[in-house]
């Protein structure tokens, strides 16, 4: 499995929930944690190296306890990436998380961790956009993150922020 680039703290509260949920036991969650630590690996890694959980059910738990919508059809395919320059590069690469699409003054970025969600409010006033949330896997947006770094937003054809606004007829 390549690496999923999840922070250390973000892997801890993951695996905290997943055990709050009864998803993985306390057991599985102290060898996984030894194992990590002893191989120096992300901890949610070696809980999917271990078959402890896997990332659909990491994306259910966070799903359902924050209630955020999951998109596992998500991909670079079907991302605006015209909407990819209304945060830095380095923002997104650091905080993992993706704009995905722009329409009026809505914002919709795609996340596979809580912690990101500590961000809204800074997305928010950075862009001047209410900001939704969307959860993918943390595959999927390692995956995304590597498509978004070799694309050039300001190459896109279509402005990032605007919107198809239609006015009626006089």
């Amino acid at each position: 499995m390549a690496s999923l680039g999840v922070p250390p703290e973000s892997a801890e509260q993951i695996a905290s929930l997943l055990h709050s949920n009864g998803l993985i036991s306390e057991v599985d969650l102290k060898s996984a944690m030894v194992s990590s630590d002893e191989g120096d690996k992300c901890l949610i890694e070696t809980l999917i190296d271990y078959r402890f959980t896997d990332e659909k059910s990491i994306a259910s738990a966070i799903s359902g306890s924050y209630d955020i919508e999951f998109l596992p059809e998500l991909s670079a395919d079907n991302i605006d990436f015209t909407s990819s320059d209304i945060l830095s590069k380095k923002y997104i690469a650091e905080n993992r998380i993706i704009p995905i699409s722009v329409h009026g003054h809505t914002l919709d970025v795609a996340i596979s961790e809580p912690s990101a969600l500590n961000q809204m409010q800074s997305i928010a006033l950075l862009t001047d956009k209410k900001v939704n949330p969307y959860l993918v896997t943390i595959s999927q947006i390692s995956e995304i993150l590597d498509s978004f770094n070799s694309i050039d937003p300001s190459s896109a054809s279509a402005p990032r922020t605007c919107a198809l606004l239609t006015f009626p007829s006089p």
